[in-house]
């Protein structure tokens, strides 16, 4: 089911929200939330909005309010696969 997982986000060819993965693949979403953070810790994707907020720290010199930024906040959570460079 993992490997299924990794096929959609890879045929979608853009980063994907919970609910978009579990209507694509039928599959509930605490059952989802699981498959997706077993995936994180493999570092087969990434949370981009995770990478947003680093992105932000990295642009405002350590922010101490990127973590609760109203735009960033706002991002939808997606996930998109961490592609390994040749």
């Amino acid at each position: 089911m993992l490997s299924r997982l990794l096929e959609e986000l890879e045929a979608a060819g853009q980063p994907l929200t919970l609910h978009e993965l579990s209507a694509r693949l039928g599959i509930d979403l605490p059952t989802l939330e699981g498959m997706v953070q077993t995936l994180l810790r493999m570092g087969k994707l990434r949370d981009d909005r995770a990478a947003a907020v680093q992105g932000c720290e990295l642009h405002c010199a350590g922010c101490a309010e990127a973590s609760e930024c109203a735009l960033l906040a706002r991002l939808p959570r997606t996930y998109s696969l961490v592609r390994k460079q040749d």
